[in-house]
């Protein structure tokens, strides 16, 4: 359920600035309605040569995922202005980095699933209207929940009409045995060969390759072959 924008508090902030700090802020007065912000560096890099700033999709996340911390609980949806106040928080840390960084990357990848909530493609599509910053890049992680070809088709026209050269699409896949995967990732998805269909059709010359994630794990397959057999080095 997508919710109105409420006022957003920041409750607390930790971490290295050197490095990255996490900011955890609260929409309204209800604690389950708080996110984590993350406004990070990638060292020895500066900001104002690349700037990352994370930010969450969802209150908490309900897909499950037995490693993730944010599998614990679930709370709805952020609304479009709530994510793009995520952003706001952070450009407003740094007044005018912004403007002088070469890379500016908003990942929308923290907490939560993207493409379960429909007000993310919203904020992606506004996102050059908020950041000022000719180094501006859009990034989403997902692991692809079966039934949402549509959200996945809008991503696409978004990223060509924005982000093209400058979007970088992330897969969580965890592994390479599907047995595996359906117990790692315990809501419908996307078979491996449907991610290689789509990552194929998403990337064109020019854009960044598409990025297969995997949280590897004792027990859990991961065989390179398979990787080589259905997805293109040139595209992935």
């Amino acid at each position: 359920m997508t919710v109105k924008k409420r006022e957003m508090e920041e409750i607390n902030v930790y971490g290295d600035p050197e490095v990255a700090e996490v900011g955890v802020v609260r929409f309204g007065d209800d604690d389950r309605h708080t996110v984590e912000i993350v406004d990070g560096l990638t060292p020895p890099q500066t900001r104002e040569e690349k700037w990352v700033i994370n930010i969450s999709t969802q209150f908490g996340c309900p897909v499950g995922c037995p490693f993730c911390d944010a599998a614990l609980r679930y709370a709805g949806n952020p609304s479009t202005e709530e994510l793009l106040d995520e952003v706001r928080w952070a450009l407003a840390r740094h007044p005018g980095a912004a403007e002088r960084c070469a890379k500016l990357k908003v990942h929308f990848a923290r907490m939560g699933e993207p493409s379960l909530n429909d007000a993310v493609l919203e904020a992606m599509d506004r996102l050059p209207d908020v950041v000022d910053s000719k180094g501006l890049w859009c990034c989403v992680a997902s692991v692809a929940p079966r039934g949402r070809d549509a959200w996945f088709d809008r991503l696409l026209e978004i990223k060509e009409r924005h982000f093209y050269g400058c979007f970088q699409l992330q897969f969580s896949v965890q592994s390479t045995n599907e047995s595996n995967r359906d117990r790692l990732i315990p809501m419908a998805h996307w078979r491996l060969g449907e991610l290689a269909e789509y990552g194929s059709r998403f990337f064109r010359e020019g854009d960044r390759k598409v990025v297969l994630n995997f949280a590897l794990a004792r027990d859990v397959e991961f065989d390179s072959r398979v990787i080589a057999e259905i997805y293109d080095p040139a595209q992935f």
